[in-house]
């Protein structure tokens, strides 16, 4: 694929993506009423993780979205990473 150097610094967001949804799952099904407060920490410290992450990905995501060669699948994934993008510059950490 032409995008594997973003692709490959995405992957910071997916391994956080991938702890929130294991750390959520834990949350809903058997974690103890007294280790809520610490878990939601957590979970907020990571969502920050993301956004810092995710915003360090802009000089990539603006080099490939004028791209004319790249497939159908890595335009996708320029336009999904452009929204999440746009959102995370819209809103404060």
């Amino acid at each position: 694929m032409k995008i594997d150097d973003l692709l490959r610094e995405y992957k910071f967001v997916w391994a956080i993506d991938h702890a929130n949804s294991l750390l959520g799952w834990d949350l809903e099904v058997n974690m103890p009423v007294e280790a809520a407060s610490a878990r939601g920490e957590a979970l907020a410290y990571l969502a920050l993780m993301r956004r810092e992450y995710l915003l360090r990905l802009r000089d990539l995501i603006s080099k490939y979205e004028d791209a004319k060669d790249l497939t159908d699948i890595e335009k996708g994934i320029i336009r999904v990473l452009k929204r999440e993008l746009k959102y995370y510059t819209s809103i404060p950490p």
